[in-house]
């Protein structure tokens, strides 16, 4: 992407109803009503400084508002102008629209939801935003360094086929509360582990501790199954817990009950110590 031209504009009613009119992202979030009241608000008391708006145009010739919604929401219903540091923007295709709106964070402020929701757009995945979302926090689980937003969600890139398995086993059930147990980014990071190991008998392993049909009591999918329906991710431990459980325990529990079911098939239930490694999916 390449900046084209920038500069102060003032934006009246009418420029206002115009901008709002490219305002055709599909990514884009909503219009808050709250945020618009805060802007009015604000602008009553003249407290309200220069506004910031961004617009992108596409090789195609389109263009799209990518910043200042609530802005030129706000003059609309006030009729009452503002300055606004206007930046036009040429982008080459839908990831450099994804990158040049996640640039973009005012207020409020974009979540890493909202960066995410922009870059699956962009990428073509087609699956709910809770998984994109749990998608690059497995991602980040064992990372040394810290992401900040915009890095988090970039990590999306190359991960299709992973995130697309998780799809499939966290949505493929009879209801969402049938895979509650797995919506954790700890087992999701597992999970994609052991597809890497093993595609289809991860996809076996998984819908079994997911439905838990069929299951004996010595196989390691039951452990498994048992043992995170009876436990949830946190610091603290909660109610019905002696102690708490943190994300290494459940890598280390996730991987040895997959290994035990890459191996012979029935387990006991293993111990867990800090000092134990995770260990390698086999």
């Amino acid at each position: 992407m390449r900046q084209i031209k920038a500069g102060v504009e003032t934006i009246d009613r009418a420029r206002a109803k115009k901008l709002l009119s490219l305002n055709t992202y599909k990514a884009q979030r909503a219009i808050k009503r709250r945020q618009t009241e805060i802007l009015v608000r604000a602008q009553s008391r003249g407290e309200f400084r220069t506004g910031s708006i961004g617009i992108a145009e596409l090789e195609t010739g389109e263009k799209i508002l990518v910043n200042g919604q609530h802005q030129c929401t706000m003059v609309i219903q006030t009729g009452k102008s503002i300055n606004a540091f206007v930046e036009y923007w040429f982008v080459d295709n839908a990831e450099d629209l994804a990158r040049l709106y996640s640039t973009y964070d005012g207020t409020p402020v974009r979540s890493l939801g909202d960066l995410v929701r922009v870059k699956m757009f962009a990428l073509g995945y087609d699956w709910p935003l809770r998984i994109g979302a749990l998608v690059v926090s497995a991602a980040r689980v064992n990372l040394e360094k810290r992401l900040d937003r915009i890095q988090t969600a970039e990590l999306l890139v190359g991960l299709k086929r992973e995130g697309t398995f998780i799809c499939e086993i966290l949505e493929g059930g009879e209801n969402s509360k049938a895979s509650s147990h797995l919506r954790n980014k700890a087992i999701a990071s597992a999970m994609i582990r052991t597809w890497m190991a093993c595609q289809t008998d991860a996809a076996t392993f998984w819908i079994a501790v997911r439905d838990g049909e069929m299951l004996k009591k010595t196989m390691p999918a039951n452990h498994l199954r048992t043992f995170l329906l009876t436990n949830r991710c946190r610091r603290d431990p909660g109610e019905g817990q002696i102690r708490a459980i943190l994300d290494r325990e459940y890598q280390y529990r996730c991987i040895t009950a997959w290994n035990v079911f890459r191996g012979d098939g029935k387990m006991v239930n293993p111990k867990y110590y800090p000092t134990h490694k995770v260990p390698a999916a086999r």
